[in-house]
């Protein structure tokens, strides 16, 4: 009888025992996928802020562009009204005013003022040098 009782202890034992180990794998099992999990979300949520932050720099960036451009626009704008503006300032004056201020050149007489001058023969166009 004592025989059959420390048998029966010590299959209990060895029960409690391979019990243990089982429960020690089960949560090691189970340690492991809450660890891949927690890796994953981790992952995740880095690949969600990288997307969030580039998302946000081209936004960013087109809106800059946007502006950069209504910039320009408003740049060119001025500037043909400064033109326009110009030109019907001039338009408006009168041949002697335009004289007085850009001087008067007569086409007929050019050649005549370019013989004038002897010192300026290596600029004088070569139908005008005298030969």
């Amino acid at each position: 009888a004592a025989g059959s009782m420390g048998r029966g202890g010590s299959d209990s034992g060895m029960e409690d025992c391979v019990g243990v180990l089982q429960d020690q794998a089960r949560l090691r099992q189970q340690f492991l996928q809450n660890l891949r999990a927690a890796q994953d979300r981790d992952a995740t949520t880095g690949k969600h802020k990288a997307l969030s932050k580039e998302y946000h720099h081209a936004a960013k960036k087109m809106h800059v562009e946007r502006q950069c451009r209504q910039q320009e626009r408003a740049w060119e704008a001025n500037r043909l009204s400064q033109e326009a503006r110009r030109q019907r300032k001039v338009g408006k004056r009168s041949d002697v005013a335009q004289h007085l201020q850009y001087g008067r050149i007569r086409v007929s007489t050019l050649p005549a003022a370019i013989a004038s001058r002897p010192w300026k023969l290596a600029h004088r166009p070569r139908e005008f040098q005298r030969g």
